[in-house]
């Protein structure tokens, strides 16, 4: 299965810390956001890995092998959100389906099984990784530097939406931003149908696009969305709160 993993995000938020590199390339724990991505993107099953980029820093640091597999870069002249960014790989995409993987994540935990499973499986609908909206899984005594990162304990704070889901674990409503209702929250790795390519260009008042209004369109088309859930801690990392709470928590597992 291909992967797409957008990296073309400067981060403006964080902007303090990047020294004026991509977001992608700061490094939590022994790696660096993206080959935390590529990581997962390995983990999922995936033999083609497709990297968004907009700046040549990426590749440089980068090559053209990771573990042993071939990367294929694809230029985005501007980051206008994680919709275009996708689209910007379409011509590439042969799959009926293939892997998203936010650039920008961290979990210190390996995924579930029924991650694994549900996304090798070959069904036709889309997957989504969630996690509780809560707590994201932070342990207790994690508490103290989540406080110092703004409330970076609530998964909702660095992720983009909420989801609802039905009794069969359907996913009936999505949030953007999430809604306090919301129980569990995307984590940004997903498997989408290739029919998602066939959305319609929705542009919010940024000018970006995102993911979020993709999704809605492929449940308004009948398409069934699934979401699975997988054990954090998960950060988004958007700001420096976040990324320090990311290097702690992954301090602590590997000590």
């Amino acid at each position: 299965m291909q992967a797409v993993i957008p990296v073309a995000g400067q981060g403006s938020r964080l902007s303090a810390v990047t020294a004026g590199q991509p977001k992608a390339l700061l490094t939590v724990g022994t790696m660096t956001l993206v080959e935390h991505a590529l990581t997962r993107a390995l983990e999922l099953g995936s033999t083609e890995l497709l990297l968004v980029v907009r700046d040549p820093v990426v590749e440089a640091h980068l090559g053209s092998r990771f573990a042993d597999h071939p990367l294929t870069y694809v230029r985005q002249s501007s980051a206008t959100g994680l919709g275009a960014a996708m689209r910007c790989a379409a011509d590439q995409l042969r799959d009926p389906h293939f892997l998203l993987i936010c650039g920008d994540i961290w979990c210190s935990q390996p995924l579930s099984s029924e991650v694994r499973e549900a996304f090798r499986s070959g069904t036709e609908m889309l997957d989504l990784v969630t996690a509780r909206a809560l707590d994201q899984g932070l342990p207790a005594d994690a508490q103290g530097c989540s406080t110092r990162a703004q409330g970076c304990s609530t998964h909702a704070q660095g992720c983009s939406a909420g989801i609802h889901v039905d009794q069969g674990g359907l996913i009936t409503q999505v949030d953007d931003p999430p809604a306090l209702q919301a129980v569990q929250v995307e984590t940004g790795i997903y498997r989408f149908p290739q029919e998602v390519l066939r959305a319609p260009v929705t542009r919010a008042e940024n000018g970006e696009e995102s993911l979020q209004s993709m999704t809605r369109w492929l449940i308004d088309q009948g398409w069934p969305c699934r979401a699975v859930s997988s054990p954090g801690p998960w950060i988004n990392v958007n700001t420096p709160a976040h990324l320090t709470l990311a290097r702690e928590l992954a301090a602590r597992a590997e000590a």
